[in-house]
């Protein structure tokens, strides 16, 4: 939370520059945020690992090489892992496509985005979660357990998501006094929050089914669904830029319909993972009942 703040303040600072006192950096400033806030945050956690020992503990005669465990890791963690990778791809596209604009335009990007996964940390909280309770139920056969688990965490996460929602689309500037007082910059990023914001209902069923994904021991679903919203926002975005007329909200808009592509497809992967793992094992566990006998 703390370097995330630290991230939203220093993005418009240093890319539009601070009265004389910071530089006026550009794109590179937004690197610059980001780069420090991510070293603040490894220091806050060395620190609290000195400070709390007991925390971490390695046992190196312990530590033996398990290979299928290895592999079972890199099953799961693989494809998650490159669906951050296709994040980075999907954000650097759009610091390049709002490169035509100015940095008004890329400060107040950067500050809704920080925003916005500052608002995202509760549901990712439970969609985090979920993972290790429907797995281990899974594992032991409890598939109703599995089942109730996908139904509260997916209300969980879409509630929440549309709540958060309501004042981002409507009074978006509630968020963004406290961390720039260029109102350029705000109103590139309450443009951008009042637009992303029906983003949010969809982000929340991608981040529930993600979670169930992760629980089946089968991330590729997800990936996929990553990589159809990613690639097909790059190609309409590439196109758009290519076009003289280009504005922003184009960007956002663009977003925001393949966001909605992406929560569609990973919906319907997750009920076709539900009925092969959980409808068709629970109906294998139901028991048989007995042919009267003839009297």
């Amino acid at each position: 939370m703390l370097a995330l703040i630290l991230n939203a303040v220093l993005s418009p600072l240093l890319i539009t520059g601070a009265g004389g006192i910071l530089p006026e950096m550009g794109v590179s400033g937004a690197a610059c945020a980001s780069s420090v806030s991510a070293i603040f945050a490894l220091v806050l956690v060395i620190k609290y690992l000195y400070k709390n020992p007991n925390t971490l503990t390695l046992h190196f005669a312990k530590m033996t090489p398990n290979w299928k465990i290895f592999k079972g890791i890199l099953k799961v963690g693989v494809p998650a892992g490159s669906e951050f990778m296709l994040t980075f791809f999907y954000m650097a596209l759009i610091y390049w496509a709002l490169s035509r604009f100015g940095p008004a335009e890329q400060a107040g990007f950067g500050l809704g985005t920080r925003i916005m996964q500052s608002l995202f940390l509760p549901v990712m909280a439970i969609a985090f979660a979920a993972p290790a309770i429907a797995g281990q139920n899974y594992a032991a056969g409890k598939v109703k357990r599995v089942y109730a688990t996908y139904k509260i965490s997916m209300g969980m996460t879409v509630g929440m998501m549309a709540m958060m929602a309501i004042p981002c689309i409507f009074v978006p500037e509630w968020f963004l006094g406290p961390f720039s007082n260029d109102p350029e910059v705000i109103l590139v990023a309450a443009t951008f929050l009042s637009f992303v914001g029906f983003n949010f209902v969809p982000a929340g069923m991608v981040f529930a089914a993600s979670g169930m994904f992760q629980a089946f021991g089968n991330t590729l679903p997800s990936l996929a669904s990553t990589f159809v919203r990613v690639s097909t926002f790059s190609c309409l975005l590439v196109y758009f830029v290519s076009q003289d007329d280009l504005a922003v909200t184009t960007i956002w808009t663009l977003s925001v319909a393949t966001v909605f592509l992406q929560a569609t497809l990973s919906f319907f992967l997750l009920q076709r993972a539900l009925r092969k793992k959980i409808y068709a094992r629970a109906h294998a566990r139901a028991p048989i009942s007995k042919p009267a006998e003839a009297n």
